[in-house]
């Protein structure tokens, strides 16, 4: 039975009151009840970018979901073929990768709590990042699905994993928005070639139905690269000398997600590197450099020459997509020797020479054209 308390309890017979605070916050409060009001500043080229994010946000979900046209959206338990999954069988090395990139899928809350605390300011990529966050929340699922239902896992041993997993926290590699959002371009790209090698390799072994739910993850991710390309794209219109010094850093410094948070690190990468799923050529040439093209530099000497020139005036566009909020400033090409990958570490970045590319067109748009 609800009391007469509970029942009449409303802001205007309740004597709720609305305090103002010295740091400019108002406090609303009604016995437990307690809620802030924070004002949160919106310098005006932040709500112009925001609101173009959010534009270029809409087209790519309509585009999702558009049913005459290039529509991606799938349904876990439908579009898998879950008959074929539970009669193929994993090699065990094959199955220790599917378990890290579901490792890596499992940091989702981290992902999701801190990019949305980062872009606060900017609408349409706050829009853009809950969608994000439900596509992938999918990916986890259906890798950990792929684990159980091919017999390679227990459900005790997932959850006993994942438990694991959720005592380390993820943090973000770079302190300014502007750096994720390049970062995101790149680990995108990368993370759609990943699943498109680790699907040629469960081919290789029979096990069709896991390679079709890579397939179907990895054509997610080339989404993703696309639409963040875009983001870095319209960045480069308001600050091009400095979005290029940052890309240019993040290019040089890169390095997979979460890596350091998984158990027996080594050994995955071992066997990643075996498989050429992993390694520092196809890091380089399969997303780091197509990447930067994608952006609209010809090459990597293209960029490097328009990060190195004089910075024209941004009248204040960039000044907090640029900085972090203790305004710490980074030095371009910080990545010393020592910062090279070792046996335990995954493949990174920091030669963008030229090289042997890799072989076929990776996935995903066409590069853009300065």
């Amino acid at each position: 039975m609800i009391s007469e308390d509970v029942r009449g309890a409303s802001s205007a017979d309740r004597g709720v009151e609305a305090e103002p605070r010295s740091d400019g916050r108002v406090v609303l409060q009604n016995g437990a009840f307690r809620e802030e009001r924070i004002e949160i500043p919106i310098l005006p080229w932040e709500e112009e970018f925001g609101w173009r994010m959010e534009e270029a946000f809409w087209a790519y979900f309509n585009r999702s979901e558009d049913p005459e046209g290039g529509n991606r959206r799938w349904i876990i338990e439908r579009d898998i073929p879950w008959d074929q999954v539970t009669r193929e069988a994993i090699p065990p090395d094959v199955a220790l990768m599917i378990e890290s990139f579901y490792a890596v899928e499992s940091y989702l809350p981290d992902f999701a709590e801190q990019g949305l605390n980062h872009y606060r300011s900017m609408v349409g990529l706050t829009s853009s990042y809950i969608n994000w966050s439900y596509e992938e929340l999918k990916h986890g699922r259906t890798l950990q699905l792929v684990l159980e239902r091919s017999g390679s896992r227990t459900r005790q041993q997932m959850r006993d994993f994942r438990t694991d997993l959720a005592r380390r926290k993820w943090t973000m590699p770079y302190p300014t928005p502007r750096q994720m959002l390049i970062y995101a371009a790149f680990q995108e790209k990368e993370t759609n070639r990943n699943y498109e090698h680790l699907r040629d390799v469960l081919a290789g072994e029979g096990a069709l139905g896991a390679a079709h739910a890579l397939r179907t993850i990895g054509r997610d991710e080339a989404f993703h690269h696309a639409y963040y390309k875009d983001i870095v794209k319209i960045l480069l219109e308001y600050d091009e000398v400095g979005t290029a010094q940052d890309i240019l850093m993040v290019a040089k410094t890169f390095r997979m997600p979460a890596q350091h948070l998984m158990p027996n690190m080594e050994e995955r990468v071992r066997v990643m590197v075996r498989n050429k799923v992993f390694g520092k050529r196809q890091v380089r040439d399969e997303a780091i450099i197509p990447t930067i093209k994608a952006f609209g530099f010809r090459d990597p000497e293209e960029l490097e020459s328009v990060a190195t020139a004089r910075p024209m005036p941004t009248n204040g566009h960039a000044t907090r997509l640029q900085r972090s909020e203790v305004d710490r400033p980074i030095e371009l090409g910080s990545a010393s020797e020592g910062d090279s990958p070792n046996e335990g570490e995954l493949p990174g970045e920091g030669d963008l020479s030229g090289g042997e590319t890799s072989q076929g067109e990776p996935a995903g748009p066409e590069p853009a054209r300065r």
